[in-house]
């Protein structure tokens, strides 16, 4: 039997890799052949996952994370690309969300990264996980733009969209134009509105219904002066920053299937009787555009039963449960979240599971 792991990260706990590890070392102890194949959808560890399987160049340089701390950020440079992080720098498990932290954060840090880069042919940037509601406004500046307000030059170490009026793009870094830009999300909310970045996902980054009005107001603004990008589905992706990048010309794929063809998952699971994937929780957001769906997914179009494993499986999975042979928790017994995160305990009881899943397979 040839099973193939392709899980995600399990946030705070392991790596794609490690994960994946795990579960492949259960399917060996149940007789199986195991294929680990690291695997994101462009949130938090698509760079991890990447970097344990190409080859690659690290570059470490200091920017602003985004509460303008000076932060160590890396990125990466692969044979025919080099990728951008946007969690590396401006993750929302990066900082405890707080109103009085919304009128400061900003994306300035990937700025400074993508800055770095150039003249790079081809920059990927990946936009899950932010914990920034700024427009891009924040990278621009790094870049060479300069938003005011009533006139005075807004500084970077604050959140422009949140009392700019006006911007003057004449000043981005000419480089830019000789650069391939290519946005990598699956996220397909536009800049403001209902469904827009404000509306949709501040709260979460600590902004109250008030500062959400404010934000949604900023966006609407910073649309119309940007031009033709606000409408561009997933260009309210991590806070805005998504329409800042079409700004620069870049343009929009999906996170998750950039990452599996350039690791080659659809090549791995030819052939496979079974593919386990999984993150951390598995729940109705995981039918928008995570890696389980995504391989879900690819298992229906190649006829391989897919088997899902998380930390935690959320209670209504809907009609999402039903792409899959089977969802399954990898808790054997109650414990406190902190124990159960313990990269040894998850280690274990991944490998648990896995093993018990490819012998009833097998049966």
């Amino acid at each position: 039997m040839r099973v193939v792991c392709a899980i995600d990260s399990f946030k705070g706990s392991l790596s794609s890799r490690e994960v994946g590890e795990a579960a492949g070392n259960g399917a060996v102890r149940a007789g199986a052949e195991a294929v680990i194949v690291p695997i994101a959808d462009g949130g938090e560890g698509t760079l991890e996952a990447l970097t344990s399987l190409l080859s690659h160049e690290l570059v470490q340089i200091t920017v602003e994370d985004l509460m303008h701390r000076p932060f160590a950020s890396t990125y990466a440079r692969f044979d025919d690309f080099t990728l951008i992080e946007c969690a590396e720098t401006l993750g929302i498990t990066k900082f405890t969300p707080n109103p009085e932290f919304v009128p400061y954060v900003s994306s300035y840090g990937v700025g400074q990264q993508i800055k770095d880069a150039l003249p790079a042919a081809r920059i990927v940037v990946t936009l899950g996980g932010s914990g920034t509601t700024d427009g891009g406004t924040g990278m621009l500046q790094a870049l060479g733009a300069v938003f005011t307000c009533d006139g005075s030059v807004i500084p970077h170490d604050t959140n422009p969209l949140w009392t700019f009026d006006d911007v003057d793009l004449s000043g981005l870094d000419p480089r830019l134009t000789s650069t391939s830009l290519i946005i990598a999300t699956d996220v397909t909310n536009p800049l403001a509105g209902a469904s827009g970045a404000a509306h949709v996902f501040a709260a979460q980054k600590g902004a109250t219904a008030e500062q959400i009005e404010c934000l949604d107001r900023q966006l609407a603004l910073l649309g119309r002066m940007l031009g033709d990008v606000a409408d561009i589905p997933g260009s309210g992706a991590a806070g805005g920053l998504g329409a800042g990048l079409l700004t620069l010309g870049g343009r929009i794929i999906s996170g998750f299937d950039w990452v599996a063809e350039t690791v080659g998952l659809e090549q791995a699971c030819l052939g496979a009787d079974l593919i386990i994937t999984g993150e951390g929780r598995i729940d109705r957001q995981s039918a928008k555009g995570k890696v389980p769906a995504g391989v879900a997914r690819l298992g229906q179009e190649l006829g391989v039963p897919v088997v899902a494993l998380a930390g935690s499986v959320g209670m209504e999975l809907g009609d999402f449960a039903d792409q899959f042979a089977g969802v399954f928790s990898i808790q054997s017994t109650c414990r406190p979240l902190e124990e159960a995160m313990r990269p040894h305990v998850a280690r274990a009881e991944v490998e648990r599971s896995a093993e018990q899943i490819v012998r009833l397979r097998q049966a």
